[in-house]
């Protein structure tokens, strides 16, 4: 029972050791969730700024070309109330507003294209970033599950030490009541007179 004792302690001892390893393993998880969950929430700030400046950008172009369009349309009432030979200026005046207008809007949808590219690339990555979230959550739970795992076990094993250290208390105490029984029977035995030796 000595042995079985000792076995017991070992495994309980190994188990004690597989525990905290899973709890340190649990720890590094949870610190890799954190990190992984304040990233996507920095990345979904960077998505919100960067459409909150491409809709200012657009708002600001847009301002900007009815702007520009009310100043080509007073230019051009204007020069048509002064002379009608100047229709051929006003017509090129026109033209180069409708090319510089043309360019200013190549310019935007330009300008479009790279903003949405790196919406599109945030997206993406907040994607990666949330599957890897999700993967990380699967990895937590298992390790909790592990864990819990482990304390049955652990509290299993403390169980059975305690039944075998009540057992081997019980057999001390019942070897102790025979050894005692033991030296009543000698002692009565010693002071019990014998019988005469007959030949």
């Amino acid at each position: 029972m000595a042995e079985h004792l000792a076995t017991l302690q070992t495994r309980l001892d190994e188990k004690s050791t597989a525990l905290a390893q899973a709890q340190a393993q649990l720890d590094k998880h949870h610190t890799e969730l954190e990190s992984a969950t304040t990233k996507i929430a920095r990345l979904e700030e960077q998505l919100d700024r960067l459409r909150e400046k491409s809709d200012a950008e657009a708002a600001e172009y847009k301002q900007a070309l009815d702007e520009q369009t009310r100043q080509y349309d007073t230019r051009l009432a204007q020069e048509e109330q002064r002379h009608e030979t100047a229709e051929a200026r006003l017509m090129t005046l026109l033209d180069d507003a409708r090319r510089e207008r043309q360019e200013q809007e190549k310019q935007h949808i330009k300008r479009q294209a790279q903003t949405d590219k790196r919406a599109e690339g945030l997206e993406k990555s907040l994607q990666e970033q949330r599957a890897a979230l999700i993967e990380e959550e699967a990895r937590h739970r298992e390790v909790k599950w592990e864990l819990r795992r482990y304390q049955d076990t652990e509290r299993e094993m403390a169980f059975k030490q305690e039944q075998l250290e009540t057992q081997i208390t019980e057999r001390d105490q019942k070897l102790e009541q025979l050894q005692e029984t033991l030296r009543e029977a000698e002692t009565r035995l010693a002071m019990t007179p014998l019988p005469p030796f007959v030949y």
